[in-house]
């Protein structure tokens, strides 16, 4: 239960920063609360392209998920991957094949990229 409670932190801190709209506070199953303001302490950081992704994709925005991914560097076997997979969530196999070869073939131990591949096949 620990882990659903961070990773919904995060994604409400992140989605703040990116300026989506969110309410003020939310609920978690046992009861607490969890503000989605950004703390005025911290520093402001901008997000890497692979986390504004990581955003898009969890609130199924997958073409602005592509652009995001695209934006980082070229010869990273993750990003390639990700963009794969909001290729293959798209229904666009041909896309999400390509880019699954290309993470591939940039890391050719990388188990995800190839399980992703084989799901196209």
């Amino acid at each position: 239960m620990v882990f659903r409670r961070v990773s919904v932190v995060v994604v409400a801190s992140l989605s703040a920063a990116l300026g989506f709209s969110q309410q003020p506070n939310h609920a978690m199953l046992d009861g607490t609360k969890v503000s989605a303001q950004p703390s005025n302490d911290a520093p402001k950081q901008p997000l890497s392209p692979e986390m504004r992704g990581d955003i898009f994709m969890a609130r199924k925005m997958y073409r602005e998920a592509i652009e995001a991914f695209g934006e980082g560097p070229g010869k990273d076997p993750v990003l390639k991957n990700k963009t794969g997979i909001a290729y293959h969530q798209l229904l666009q196999l041909d896309n999400a094949r390509k880019y699954y070869d290309q993470a591939v073939r940039l890391k050719s131990d990388y188990p995800e990229a190839i399980n992703n591949l084989g799901t196209v096949y």
